[in-house]
């Protein structure tokens, strides 16, 4: 049998929170998380409301101790619309970061949301406790705007996209194995203050 090995701490596998502050920042991966639970229940069938969620994530120009940028990350619904004048999260966002929706859409007349990654923008991370667990503070996007002008741009370094990373797989089920257990709820964005 093969043995199932966490990595110790110090093996730089550990996540290391963004520090409050403003900095300049590149965009390194815009990662796909699917269908989640919005914590939202639909008014006629009283099933939970899901939606398309993407995480976005950038570096900033701030080192941890060893070495490596700082990075900051945030989900959003995948939805660039409008409802009866409230815009979508991820639409305000793109559009305080001064970016034009056209440089957005790809050649299948789409917008592709991962021609944000490698842009530049200057972000503001303030800190603030977890509505469910005040003892957990977790680092949030305050804010977002274009790099002021004559400020140098960063650059990507050291980060690997999640859809690049190896993946693990799972073992074959055996043949006397039976799959009744329920599926496991999902490590979910219940704690996430944003």
């Amino acid at each position: 049998m093969m043995a199932i090995h966490a990595p110790k701490p110090g093996d730089g596998k550990e996540y290391v929170q963004c520090p409050r502050g403003t900095y300049s920042a590149v965009c390194v991966d815009v990662v796909d998380l699917g269908m989640k639970d919005t914590g939202f229940r639909d008014d006629k069938t009283g099933q939970p409301r899901m939606a398309h969620k993407i995480r976005l994530v950038w570096q900033v120009n701030k080192n941890m101790d060893d070495g490596r940028p700082y990075l900051m990350d945030n989900r959003y619904t995948l939805s660039l619309s409008e409802y009866m004048g409230k815009k979508s999260n991820l639409l305000s966002l793109v559009e305080a970061w001064g970016v034009d929706l056209m440089d957005l859409i790809d050649d299948t007349n789409e917008y592709d949301m991962e021609r944000l990654i490698g842009r530049v923008c200057f972000l503001n991370v303030v800190h603030a406790p977890s509505k469910k667990d005040p003892s957990k503070v977790y680092a949030n996007l305050a804010s977002i705007m274009p790099l002021p002008e004559g400020m140098p741009a960063m650059k990507q370094r050291d980060y690997v996209r999640v859809t690049a990373r190896p993946t693990v797989a799972k073992p074959a089920p055996h043949e006397d194995e039976v799959d009744d257990f329920p599926p496991m709820a999902p490590v979910g964005d219940d704690d996430i203050p944003f």
